[in-house]
């Protein structure tokens, strides 16, 4: 999956996906995916559209999973103060019982720590295990 882009600036990105044959051979729809970034004051604004060229009805849905480079000691800065419990689940799709959970109490900053990644992947990678060596074969 290639995007180019298609509208670049300082504060304004605009990134469009369009399937080539082989995609439309899994996927028979002809579409354009655009994905648009945008700067703003202190906070990265970003949208997706899917765009059906055809007349057909396209059914889709979206998965979005924004990764960022950041580096342990950064803070991610809400608008408003939240509150959450992160858990963990084992391959059973279960809360694990072994792992602490994340909490976050009506705070609008969290820090990211080696601690919470190390936890956090290392329940990732176990849970993810055959579904990643499922998908190791698949693009082989």
């Amino acid at each position: 999956m290639e995007f180019t882009a298609d509208i670049l600036s300082e504060d304004y990105l605009v990134l469009v996906y369009a399937p080539d044959e082989g995609v439309k051979a899994c996927y028979p729809f002809d579409f354009e995916f655009f994905a648009k970034f945008a700067l703003e004051s202190d906070s990265l604004v970003f949208a997706y559209e899917v765009e059906n060229k055809d007349a057909e009805t396209m059914y889709f849905s979206l998965g979005a999973h924004p990764g960022f480079n950041i580096s342990f000691g950064d803070k991610v800065v809400f608008d408003t103060p939240e509150s959450l419990t992160a858990l963990y689940y084992n391959e059973a799709d279960r809360p694990n019982p072994d792992a602490a959970p994340v909490v976050m109490s009506e705070s609008d900053t969290l820090e990211i720590t080696k601690e919470f990644f190390d936890l956090y992947l290392k329940e990732l990678i176990e849970n993810n295990k055959k579904l990643l060596e499922e998908a190791e074969k698949y693009y082989q």
